[in-house]
């Protein structure tokens, strides 16, 4: 999501979507959550933002250290491929009889 790409550049997030994606900006103490359809409040944390360089760098620099820790392909990859291994009953890296890497059986 872009909010994931502005947290990976060390920017801070001003969100006004509540759900998952305010799990995620409130774990990472990357931004600055305020009510959706509020344009005041946005407003407001916005201008509150650009008052406090300091606080902003805060913020950008807990976004990125947070996608950095969580949001690594070769980790990621590797936790999904031991999933796929748990689930299928094989040991990961190891491809069934037949099946070549692109995941479609032999001729």
């Amino acid at each position: 999501s872009k909010m994931l790409e502005f947290m990976a550049c060390a920017r801070p997030v001003v969100l006004a979507v509540d759900g998952q994606a305010r799990d995620i900006l409130e774990d990472a103490a990357a931004g600055v959550f305020v009510p959706p359809e509020d344009a005041g409040a946005m407003a407001a944390a916005l201008l509150d933002l650009q008052r406090h360089p300091l606080e902003q760098a805060r913020l950008g620099h807990n976004g990125r250290r947070f996608i950095l820790a969580r949001f690594q392909r070769q980790p990621l990859a590797q936790r999904y491929a031991e999933l796929l291994a748990e689930l299928t009953g094989l040991s990961a890296g190891i491809l069934p009889s037949g099946v070549r890497e692109t995941g479609r059986r032999a001729a």
